[in-house]
């Protein structure tokens, strides 16, 4: 007598919104795809006969949550830079006395760009900079803490507010989406941000969210398949209890076949699905090797694997 939950789950690029996009709506559009971390967030699609989408903004804690991190970012990469000068500074003047020639100084944008960015991975702190950079026209951060209601035509109001590009991308937390496709009734499904959520609230809403799904798909590309980290995210983000059945689903087949050069198509595809069917048996063992207890694990292992291309659907 309830709705049966779903959620989808997966590293960024993974292909979910493809997935949905040709397993609800045709191949239409309908969910913009997420370029980056920041760019993703937490959708809940389910029917209703008045289609109408609901889009909850980041309150102020949340985003002086984001600011506190971007500080964060500018402290490292001041210390960073510093740090680089001095040294440059200090063979400049041995350079001097044996006449060789001066070494190029970095500007403070260079640094970042070409040295900074190429070693720093705090997702979370990067994320915090890409989402102020994105709400560079404070006008948007006035809607802290509201919602608001779109209705009619949702396709082409909604990438305002979770494309890549969109006006308010930077500030959305969650998005509820109602829509009138009779193959959602019974139905709602969470289709989540990616692994390892760089914003805190929006993962731990993320979780909450994930503890009332009853099936669970794990999206993995077939070009790097569930590799044991990606798995221990999956452990990590998972409820140990609540989920009753995951599915693991290869995405993107089609670029793993593009891959092998060697045999005609079918050949390829099936060589494709055993390199990732040999793939998740090793890395399922390493993960054991580890002493993991979390039941998820054994709900994973057990899992039908679907190999699936959206782009070849449509």
């Amino acid at each position: 007598n309830r709705k049966l939950v779903i959620g989808i789950i997966g590293a960024v690029k993974a292909g979910k919104s493809s997935f949905l996009n040709a397993l609800l709506f045709d191949g239409e559009q309908y969910l913009p795809k997420a370029i980056t971390p920041s760019t993703a967030t937490l959708t809940k699609i389910s029917y209703s006969d008045t289609p109408k989408a609901v889009i909850h903004f980041f309150d102020k804690d949340d985003w002086n949550q984001i600011e506190r991190n971007v500080e964060i970012y500018e402290e490292k990469l001041n210390e960073a830079y510093n740090k680089n000068e001095r040294k440059n500074n200090e063979r400049n003047k041995s350079n001097e006395i044996r006449n060789n020639q001066p070494r190029k100084m970095f500007s403070r944008d260079e640094f970042e760009i070409k040295r900074f960015r190429v070693d720093y991975r705090e997702e979370r702190v990067l994320s915090a900079v890409e989402l102020k950079k994105m709400a560079s026209s404070k006008s948007v951060l006035k809607y802290l803490g509201e919602y608001v209601e779109l209705k009619g035509d949702i396709i082409s109001q909604l990438n305002d507010y979770i494309a890549a590009n969109g006006k308010f991308t930077s500030i959305v937390k969650n998005v509820e989406l109602m829509v009138d496709n009779k193959n959602l009734r019974g139905i709602e499904i969470i289709d989540t941000p990616g692994l390892c959520d760089p914003v805190v609230s929006r993962g731990q809403k993320t979780k909450e969210e994930l503890h009332n799904c009853d099936v669970v798909f794990l999206l993995s590309s077939v070009c790097e398949f569930l590799p044991a980290d990606t798995i221990n995210l999956m452990i990590n983000s998972l409820p140990s209890a609540g989920v009753d059945e995951v599915i693991v689903v290869g995405s993107r087949f089609d670029d793993g076949i593009t891959d092998d050069k060697g045999g005609n198509f079918l050949e390829k595809a099936k060589k494709t699905k055993i390199a990732c069917e040999k793939t998740f048996t090793k890395n399922m063992e390493i993960i054991k090797e580890f002493g993991h207890s979390n039941p998820i694990i054994a709900k994973i292992e057990k899992s039908n694997r679907l190999y699936i291309s959206s782009t070849c659907y449509v």
